[in-house]
Formats: structure tokens, sequence, C-alpha cells
């Protein structure tokens, strides 16, 4: 039912946005991923599994999915999460990670750690 009714929807609004970013919220949305993914007005997604789930980097084979799939990837998570992700795709190219547990004036030692995905 979601290619019949959601998918060409979700790529014309996707198309119109330009630079469209797709919430996927909860692991009721994961059997979409594949269909989500080959819209390609969709060019990032945010994966959030939901209310008593492990946290976002325990999902590697999501991160995997979704690198393989050339999108990017929108993150929240602190800096052991986002070097789980890393390590699951092998770059943090086309990551966006929105730190939660990394103060501003750790920039540099933070920075200093990703550059080996680089």
């Amino acid at each position: 039912m979601f290619d019949e009714f959601v998918k060409s929807e979700l790529a014309a609004t996707a198309k119109q946005l330009g630079r469209a970013v797709y919430h996927l919220d909860g692991i009721g949305q994961l059997p979409h991923l594949d269909a989500i993914l080959q819209i390609p007005e969709i060019r990032a997604i945010q994966w959030v599994p939901g209310d008593g789930k492990p946290p976002q980097d325990e999902w590697p084979e999501v991160w995997r999915k979704i690198h393989e799939a050339g999108k990017g990837s929108v993150v929240y998570c602190g800096m052991e999460g986002m070097e789980r992700i890393a390590r699951a795709t092998g770059t943090t190219k086309g990551i966006c990670h929105m730190p939660t547990r990394v103060a501003a004036a750790d920039g540099d030692a933070v920075m200093r750690k990703l550059s080996k995905y680089f």
C-alpha cells in the first residue's frame, strides 16, 4: 500500500522541496525504507528508532543501507555513537551529525577523532 498510495506523493513533495530529508520515525517505518531510498529527490534520512528501542547508533544495518543507497544521514548522538555509525558505513561522508553530548569547546578534539574516517 505504501508504494501504491504514498511513494508517488512523497516523491512529488520531495521534488518541490529540492533538498528533502525524510524523517524515518520508528521501527514500523523500516519496511518502507527500500521504497523511500528509491526516491531520488530524497537526499537524506533521519532515522529515529522510537521510544524504548535501542538508540540510533545501535542500528548499523540501517545506516549501511542508507549510505549504500547514496543518501545522507542525519544523526543525533554522542561522539561514541557517531564513531559506531562511521564504522558501520566506513566513512563520515554524507553524515550530518547533530551532537547532543559534545561541548563546543571540544570541537577540535572531535574533528581529530573523526578525521580518520575522511
